[in-house]
């Protein structure tokens, strides 16, 4: 993580230096990088355990997090004399902000630090239907509940047990996150 940090303040450096290239450094350096994200992205979606799936889900935001792109933005915003860059600043932004939004908060889900590494013990789910609050390593053990013994029967809900409504609830979470993280990625690296 710490080269890709170095990578973007390195682009970032030569776009202020030489802002008139017609390709940007700031992609050139950043692709690989942006690449990797979507496949863990993708793959955290295509899990059909989306407790496991938001754990590596988060992991992989949480990086994304610590680089706080918000800095190298402004610096982006600095060499943008003729707005040649205002479509790639809004999309770096709205990506940047996603970050912050599934990123490491020390009460939210993802309760980690900087740079700690994510797994089902500082992932926290529940708040929803009366269940408890939990880490994904307590909500793995009611997997084998009967189904129906979800203390909320109310709606549909008869048909679920306490491990499928958080699963229910990591889903909800990552997948509007992934799906525009991923068209964010796709037009940054020139994939749109």
């Amino acid at each position: 993580m710490l080269q890709l940090v170095s990578e973007a303040r390195m682009a970032i450096t030569n776009l202020r230096q030489n802002p008139s290239r017609s390709t940007s450094p700031f992609k050139e350096a950043t692709v690989p990088s942006l690449l990797r994200l979507k496949e863990k992205l993708l793959n955290a979606r295509a899990m059909d355990d989306k407790l496991s799936g938001i754990v590596l889900f988060f992991d992989a935001v949480s990086k994304w997090h610590d680089c706080n792109l918000g800095e190298d933005i402004v610096q982006f915003k600095s060499a943008n004399f003729r707005g040649q860059y205002n479509e790639t600043i809004r999309k770096l932004e709205t990506l940047d902000l996603h970050f912050h939004r599934a990123g490491r908060s020390e009460f939210g889900w993802n309760r980690t630090k900087y740079s700690e590494r994510v797994t089902d013990n500082n992932v926290f789910l529940g708040n929803i239907f009366g269940l408890w609050t939990f880490p994904v390593s307590e909500w793995r053990k009611y997997k084998d509940e009967p189904k129906g013994s979800f203390a909320y029967l109310g709606g549909n809900m008869a048909k679920f047990n306490a491990y499928d409504v958080v699963s229910n609830q990591a889903g909800r979470f990552m997948t509007p996150h992934i799906n525009a993280m991923c068209e964010l990625i796709d037009w940054l690296c020139g994939m749109n």
